[in-house]
């Protein structure tokens, strides 16, 4: 049986990095690093595809709302390339009947994201948290100057105080906060033709998700690219830390293919882990105990923790993401085709193109939540979805081209295009052993409240002193994305001696 200081379980960015950041932080300390699958980087998948870098995963990141992130990457000499802000697809005249002062100018009708943006202003209107602008004008400057001056004591703030009517913005749902500033035209507006991440279907806790909105809407307007991708690809991340934990042999030890199965409280204050390593059983124990893993294998052990744990667990949901690619040697777009180009005439939230010039070649993506996640999903052949499935389903090919093609009038056209495309491929993180693309809060949780049980607790029959068994990750977490995964990981590692 092998013992460490500290085991850490789970090899996504936050495993990564908490291993990174012990090993670092003392060189005396042993860490064992625990994976279920062949593969490191979690979430975050980057595949060569023709050439191009096709992101399964996270793709673009706020270059100033987003400091450990940014730190990180200087840390590991990674850069970083501009990528397209927010957008919506172009308003061609109002699809739903919309109340006044919403529609906008008839010349210039506002889109879904100034739609939300105005719900938002609206929803914040008669709290210490308002903007001075114009609470029907989405385009009013002074909303712009107010997004950029709101910091973390104001996100924090909001999320214990902020009041909708009578109702603490926690103990909503998005969707219902919504609706009772807006119209039920506009509303519906933003769900079925919104090219953003609004989780209107979803109804996630209120506050939690303004305050996403509020981030990343505050880049609006920046001369400086306010989002960024990391050149390489976002892989590119994951595998500049396994490099540096790979320099520790002697501190670090990685162990793939091991699924934690359980864990109990030891002797002694430690904990004792068991792990499925294909038939066979394997026991290590530690010290501390890092969980750097998603709700839905965190939910498969709560059995092996209190009550109050588990419902702490549950207080976060996931939420579908599916991507699909396809390329092409003879693209129907540019390199001036901007994103979203006919994202309403298919069933995606957003689509990119991207093109190259050196040889004419381009690619384009599909990505997507509910409801469009479930048109997708069908198209993944394979039982197990561990990784991107390329060039697998002819069907999925043919499809992509159906909707990708709207352009091609001409039969013709369309037989032509089937034959220029070299690869295609989809990734659906709804599959295990993840189990969602994305987590946020369920309305009515007191997210710094779990947060704050969650980052270090102990097990049921603990003879430790102090809180011994730590999670952590994009799941639990007062952010999004990577970002949100290093400050969960960053918080429980303060409270690991």
């Amino acid at each position: 049986m092998q013992e460490f200081d500290t085991i850490v379980v789970g090899a996504g960015i936050t495993g990564l990095y908490c291993s990174f950041r012990l090993a670092q932080r003392d060189p005396r300390r042993t860490v064992g690093l625990f994976e279920a699958s062949d593969r490191f980087g979690g979430r975050i998948e980057t595949v060569e595809m023709d050439g191009f870098l096709a992101e399964c995963g996270p793709m673009r990141f706020h270059r100033r709302r987003q400091p450990v992130l940014m730190g990180l990457l200087d840390e590991l000499d990674l850069k970083t390339r501009p990528f397209a802000p927010y957008t919506a697809e172009p308003a061609e005249g109002p699809r739903h009947p919309l109340a006044p002062g919403e529609a906008g100018p008839a010349d210039r009708p506002h889109t879904t994201l100034e739609l939300m943006k105005l719900g938002i202003v609206r929803i914040l209107k008669d709290t210490a948290w308002r903007s001075p602008g114009d609470p029907d004008d989405p385009r009013d400057e002074k909303h712009g100057e107010w997004l950029k001056s709101l910091d973390e004591d104001d996100y924090a703030g909001m999320r214990r105080r902020a009041r909708q009517g009578g109702a603490f913005l926690h103990e909503r749902g998005f969707w219902n906060a919504l609706s009772d500033v807006l119209s039920h035209g506009a509303v519906l507006a933003i769900r079925d033709l919104g090219t953003f991440y609004h989780l209107i279907p979803e109804n996630p806790n209120a506050v939690d998700w303004i305050v996403f909105w509020l981030r990343a809407l505050s880049g609006e307007g920046e001369g400086d690219a306010p989002l960024v991708s990391i050149e390489g690809g976002s892989g590119a991340l994951p595998r500049a830390l396994v490099r540096r934990l790979e320099q520790r042999p002697e501190q670090v030890s990685i162990h793939l293919r091991h699924t934690l199965t359980s864990l109990a409280a030891a002797e002694g204050g430690r904990l004792r882990l068991r792990f499925a390593r294909g038939e066979e059983t394997v026991e290590a124990i530690a010290k501390h105990v890092i969980l750097a893993l998603p709700r839905s294998p965190l939910m498969r052990l709560a059995g092996c923790f209190s009550r109050e744990i588990q419902q702490d667990l549950d207080a976060v949901f996931g939420f579908p993401l599916l991507k699909c690619f396809l390329v092409t040697d003879a693209p129907w777009w540019t390199g001036r085709t901007p994103p979203q180009r006919n994202a309403s005439l298919m069933p995606a939230r957003e689509v990119h193109y991207s093109y190259r010039e050196s040889d004419g070649k381009g690619m384009a993506m599909l990505y997507t939540d509910r409801p469009a996640t479930e048109f997708w999903k069908v198209y993944v052949e394979g039982d197990v979805h561990d990784r991107a499935e390329i060039d697998r389903s002819e069907e999925l090919k043919r499809q992509l081209l159906k909707y990708l093609g709207v352009d091609l009038q001409a039969p013709a056209e369309a037989q032509r295009a089937a034959g220029t495309v070299t690869t295609w491929g989809i990734r659906d993180w709804s599959r295990e052993p993840y189990g969602a693309g994305c987590h946020t809060w369920r309305p009515g949780a007191r997210s710094w409240e779990v947060l704050e049980r969650l980052r270090a607790f102990q097990l049921p029959g603990s003879a430790a002193p102090a809180g011994n068994v730590h999670v952590c990750g994009e799941a639990y977490c007062d952010y999004q994305g990577i970002e949100g995964a290093l400050r969960s990981a960053e918080s429980a590692l303060k409270t690991v001696p």
